[in-house]
């Protein structure tokens, strides 16, 4: 077991008053896993990924590392688990603009002492493995959005992460380039069997490449499991409204529970809406129907 959270509890001051931001979240994760964190803002889903991250500590309970108790750790041995086991990824391009896209992915390894010819060589790697082999001589102002991004992602695989934490890393991004960035994540994940914890607000394709998602509202998980089965639990009306079009469709419909899968990503929802249409429903009602409930 990678991590494992248990009554993580945590509070900030405000003022004379103490605001409560988690409360009792409890679960944990094995190596390789890919994980996927929602919730609407203020649910507390920042806070925790904070936490996971060694950026912060919890007010209350245990959290354990690789087994190693991260309340009891200093300052200093934070930074090192930061710096030796996670990787992180944000929203936002920490790019250097002068510089290429190779001179970007080895600059951390330059900061680490790594040798020339080994910095090169773990750049080109990391750069090809994100599909970002022929831009090596590309500055980030000749760079798309969703390439920026990727090039982000390579600068932070090219120290050897155990963990990649990435906090919406797709806000930035329009739908394709968005779809093309989880895939390349879900690839690494598969092939590297490196452990993910993705925090997303746009859902219409992370639920489909997570093998774990966690649903969060005012400070609690409201759901901790597959993706397929989120609709079998009670899920509040605000966290419904992050769900993709597709799963509300089914939602809506009263078809939970069937024998078919919840359509929980663009392709999983085409297909229902054919389903329906075959079997003599009138889908596009449906559809109009549910996006008035919604919009």
């Amino acid at each position: 077991m990678i991590l494992e959270l248990k009554g993580i509890y945590k509070e900030y001051q405000q003022g004379k008053m103490k605001v409560p931001v988690l409360k009792n979240v409890d679960f944990s994760m094995e190596e390789g896993e890919y994980v996927a964190i929602m919730g609407p803002s203020g649910s507390g889903k920042t806070t925790l990924m904070n936490i996971i991250g060694c950026l912060d500590k919890q007010t209350e309970g245990t959290f354990f590392l690789d087994g190693v108790d991260i309340k009891a750790c200093s300052e200093n041995e934070m930074s090192d688990l930061r710096l030796n086991k996670i990787g992180f990824v944000f929203q936002s391009f920490h790019l250097l603009p002068k510089q290429s896209a190779l001179a970007n992915v080895e600059m951390p390894l330059n900061y680490a002492r790594v040798p020339k010819k080994e910095r090169r060589e773990r750049a080109l790697k990391a750069l090809d493995r994100v599909g970002l082999a022929d831009r090596v001589d590309f500055k980030p102002n000749q760079l798309s959005g969703g390439q920026k991004q990727l090039l982000n992602l390579a600068a932070t695989m090219v120290m050897g992460p155990e963990i990649l934490i990435l906090d919406e890393p797709t806000a930035q991004l329009d739908p394709i380039a968005a779809e093309n960035f989880l895939g390349t994540l879900k690839k690494i994940n598969d092939e590297l069997g490196i452990t993910v914890i993705l925090s997303e607000h746009r859902l219409d394709n992370v639920l489909a490449y997570g093998n774990k998602v966690i649903v969060m509202d005012s400070g609690k998980i409201q759901y901790c499991g597959e993706p397929y089965k989120i609709l079998e639990h009670n899920i509040d009306e605000d966290v419904l409204k992050l769900m993709p079009m597709a799963t509300r469709i089914y939602y809506e419909s009263g078809m939970e529970g069937a024998d078919e899968k919840t359509p929980i990503s663009i392709s999983d929802g085409r297909r229902w809406l054919e389903r329906l249409v075959y079997s003599g429903c009138n889908a596009l009602f449906l559809f109009s129907y549910t996006q008035i409930q919604y919009d």
